[in-house]
């Protein structure tokens, strides 16, 4: 799982819950509850189950694991590779709190490898000059967008898309915000 984030995950603590079914689990994220299934003991695909659910579950809330303290480490394994970029950017121009907000959630794409030197080179390219937080990860994602459709694309390297009417016609009309 941190192949796939870029990042370590915290601890995950196991623990007994009366107040639960005894078939049931239930997954927190700092005291909140963010998820809950059944457990069948007898299927013999209950830990796989139970493995794939959290693992859907981390990919969601990807952005809510990662810490200030995991961009912090995140950005001195980019120092290795990429020193200049870093000691020209951070913190001066891209403070460690812009960082964290694109590292967590690479332009909208929970649960994916942060790219954080492209990220750190449009944060860096664009200055102070965007402060729009939405016109700003739209600059991400342009930048990253053969990043992102690289994980949809199917054996043959083909990415299936589907395209919708920006003028609904019959009853649909009015439907769909145009955005």
């Amino acid at each position: 799982m941190a192949g796939e984030l870029g990042f370590l995950l915290p601890d995950v603590v196991v623990r007994d819950n009366l107040s639960l079914p005894p078939d049931g689990y239930l997954v927190t994220l700092r005291g909140t509850r963010i998820a809950d299934g059944h457990l069948q003991p007898a299927h013999p695909e209950t830990i796989h189950r139970l493995l794939e659910h959290f693992g859907q579950v981390v990919r969601h809330h990807a952005a809510e694991l990662l810490t200030r303290q995991q961009v912090h480490h995140l950005v001195d394994r980019l120092t290795e590779r990429a020193s200049r970029l870093v000691e020209e950017l951070v913190p001066e121009v891209v403070p460690t709190s812009r960082l964290h907000r694109f590292a967590g959630q690479p332009a909208g794409r929970p649960g994916s490898h942060p790219d954080l030197e492209t990220i750190l080179e449009t944060l860096g390219d664009l200055g102070n000059s965007i402060t729009n937080p939405a016109q700003l990860t739209e600059r991400v994602r342009h930048r990253l967008a053969r990043a992102i459709c690289q994980q949809h694309r199917d054996n043959e390297r083909r990415l299936q898309v589907v395209t919708l009417d920006p003028f609904p016609r019959g009853d649909h009309r009015g439907a769909l915000p145009i955005c």
